[in-house]
């Protein structure tokens, strides 16, 4: 005797689509949020990594001014930040251009502050023989892939050698 067995369909029923096109919708947009964060924090993760090598070019140009003997250079060249900074050619903006350029063409920028003369301690002693050191901070900030401002700030303290 033959048997014969019920045929199964070989198609998706109505139910069985409309169930994968739910699942579908659901997951999807979820993903693509998911890969967008994973994304933007990749992309910060990127520029903090570039910010610090921004702030770390400057500072060593810093520490390069300061131990050099060149005219204009040198620790007394701190005093005046300004004209240190600033100056059209010689200032150390205009110095470092090369260096720079390409971290300020991607939207970073940077500022440097220069601190006061203060002991090995980092307080104000009065005593010149003391208070041979400023603190340098360089301060990167530039736009978040998730919006608004992020800043990195790098800083080290320069000093005079003891004649």
């Amino acid at each position: 005797m033959i048997r014969s067995h019920a045929r199964r369909p070989a198609a998706f029923t109505l139910i069985e689509t409309v169930l994968v096109l739910s699942v579908i919708a659901i997951a999807v947009p979820i993903s693509t949020k998911l890969m967008g964060d994973a994304s933007a924090d990749r992309a910060d993760s990127v520029n903090a990594l570039r910010a610090g090598t921004l702030a770390e070019a400057v500072i060593e140009s810093i520490i390069a001014d300061v131990q050099s003997d060149a005219a204009g250079l040198g620790m007394a060249a701190l005093a005046d930040s300004a004209t240190y900074l600033d100056t059209p050619d010689t200032g150390l903006r205009d110095r470092i251009s090369p260096t720079t350029s390409y971290y300020t063409g991607i939207g970073m920028s940077y500022n440097v502050d220069i601190g006061e003369l203060v002991a090995s301690d980092g307080q104000t002693s009065g005593d010149e023989d003391l208070d041979r050191f400023r603190l340098i901070t360089v301060r990167v900030s530039w736009p978040s892939a998730r919006g608004g401002d992020l800043e990195l700030a790098v800083s080290t303290y320069v000093g005079e050698v003891m004649p």
